[in-house]
């Protein structure tokens, strides 16, 4: 009985560790960018932007890269921008925006919430808007 239970309290804690190194896993694109199709939605929508610069690119995964999980409550609000983001390797993946204010924002990927990188914001609207 004592086995049996030593055995269910080390099942236990590997389970709440495997937990814990999911939820604090920071976003990271899957590979390298070849480009970015941004739609905008709603009140925002237009005509397409197309970003294939180096420079462009850089600044989406300055926004992007390492955000973590976004834990705050969330509104009915739909995105803002769809970002079709197609890979090196020819992969596509679709990135969903909201952008609260000049300094706040948010994305999802795979039905997953993150927040963005504060200082990139600025730059990311000014391209995603030309």
């Amino acid at each position: 009985m004592k086995k049996l239970f030593v055995l269910f309290s080390l099942l236990l804690l590997v389970g709440c560790d495997n937990k814990e190194d999911v939820e604090d896993t920071p976003f990271a694109f899957q590979d390298e960018i070849q480009a970015i199709i941004a739609i905008g939605q709603g009140t925002e929508a237009g005509n397409p932007v197309e970003v294939k610069n180096a420079d462009e690119i850089h600044l989406v995964v300055d926004a992007m890269q390492d955000a973590e999980i976004y834990e705050d409550p969330l509104s009915d609000v739909g995105a803002e921008y769809e970002l079709e983001v197609t890979y090196q390797d020819d992969s596509t993946e679709i990135i969903y925006v909201w952008f609260f204010s000049n300094m706040a924002g948010r994305f999802e990927v795979n039905e997953v919430m993150y927040r963005m990188n504060e200082k990139a914001i600025p730059k990311l609207i000014s391209l995603l808007e030309k």
